[in-house]
């Protein structure tokens, strides 16, 4: 028998994007499901470097970002390519963004940031492949997501963020 999971919002992919959204809307008050294909930890190829902009994301969620919780602070960028020395990019000094970025291994980094969101309210799936939409006949608009397992989540919100 299919099971049915209905929610203001569905997010499907529990990633940085997927994780912060489910997070905001989650302290909006909304019920939120977030589907994630895998388990965490789980690595990811992309990406352990944060930018000051994303770093300054994250300090609006809530995120401790300091050394003790674990994060390495850099200053810029370094790229080695096409020529001896390499080229130095630090960041620049803005008022609305930190000075810094953020170094963390992106198995961790996820694993955290849907924490997060479970903690603002959110409903965590893990081991959830979404197989297809959900699409109203009459509207045409996608109300929902089918998974592997056979299961369907109903919102009229669904954030395809994998």
């Amino acid at each position: 028998m299919t099971q049915t999971v209905t929610s203001d919002v569905v997010v499907v992919g529990a990633g940085p994007g997927g994780s912060a959204t489910a997070t905001h809307l989650a302290r909006a008050g909304l019920s939120v499901q977030l589907l994630e294909k895998s388990t965490f930890p789980r690595e990811k190829v992309c990406g352990d470097g944060l930018t000051p902009r994303a770093t300054r994301e994250l300090i609006k969620l809530g995120i401790d970002t300091t050394e003790e919780a674990g994060w390495l602070r850099n200053k810029g960028l370094r790229i080695y390519g096409g020529r001896v020395e390499p080229f130095e990019m630090p960041w620049p000094e803005l008022d609305d963004f930190p000075s810094y970025g953020l170094v963390r291994p992106r198995s961790d980094f996820d694993d955290l940031l849907a924490k997060h969101a479970v903690a603002a309210g959110a409903t965590l799936h893990q081991n959830t492949n979404v197989t297809a939409p959900v699409i109203d006949e009459r509207t045409y608009r996608i109300v929902g997501v089918t998974t592997k397992d056979d299961r369907i989540f109903q919102a009229p919100i669904v954030v395809a963020a994998d």
